[in-house]
């Protein structure tokens, strides 16, 4: 091509796959909470944020974010509900 590149095969791949999910998404307002807009995906799942609320269990093949919700929430299960008398009296 005289005076400019051709693009591979797979680029025109790629700007077609990355074109697809462009025109999937929505954009946000600016005053949006995240913790609620965003859905999450481990590539197999999608977690909202009320799954991510209540998962307990995850393995070291699940991604970090998802190991760490699940390890926060076993924690909070197993603590009693009232505050402890941390004074010592």
């Amino acid at each position: 091509m005289a005076g400019g590149r051709r693009r591979a095969p797979r680029a025109r791949v790629v700007d077609g796959e990355v074109e697809e999910f462009r025109t999937a998404t929505d954009l946000l307002p600016a005053d949006a909470d995240l913790r609620t807009a965003l859905l999450r995906s481990d590539g197999r799942r999608t977690w909202a944020a009320e799954d991510l609320a209540t998962v307990t269990e995850a393995d070291e093949h699940d991604p970090t974010w998802l190991q760490f919700h699940a390890a926060i929430n076993a924690i909070n299960q197993q603590q009693p509900t009232e505050k402890r008398d941390t004074a010592g009296g």
